[in-house]
């Protein structure tokens, strides 16, 4: 499974990339966000998961752009606890999972395990 990570930095609680290694996924971790568009181009990710930086209207823009590139590829938007997704950003992304920080690792481990499932029988 190929999974594409956007993390800023460390926050509070366990980082998004740390839950996805104990879920025994390997990700490829960016901290910039152009980085992460380069990565999608170079070859489809099976999912995509971003943790949003608070007021960035720079990574809504980019995760717009790179659903325009990728619309069937899963999103994963973890919140910051100071932002939430507002509908209009809900219904143009159509994120797949939608979580706060500090990470639910049970909650991410049940949506990254029925990810895998359906990448295996693809």
């Amino acid at each position: 499974m190929k999974v594409v990570l956007f993390e800023d930095r460390c926050r509070d609680g366990a980082p998004v990339g740390f839950v996805l290694s104990r879920a025994g996924v390997a990700c490829e971790w960016h901290h910039e966000p152009g980085a992460i568009v380069r990565a999608v181009l170079a070859g489809t990710p099976d999912a995509i998961v971003w943790a949003l930086r608070p007021e960035s209207d720079a990574d809504l823009a980019t995760l717009r752009l790179i659903k325009l590139i990728v619309p069937e590829v899963p999103l994963l938007v973890v919140e910051p606890e100071s932002l939430a997704l507002s509908p209009e950003n809900r219904n143009d992304l159509r994120p797949t999972f939608v979580g706060r920080l500090p990470v639910n690792a049970v909650e991410f481990f049940e949506v990254i395990d029925g990810l895998r499932e359906s990448t295996t029988s693809v």
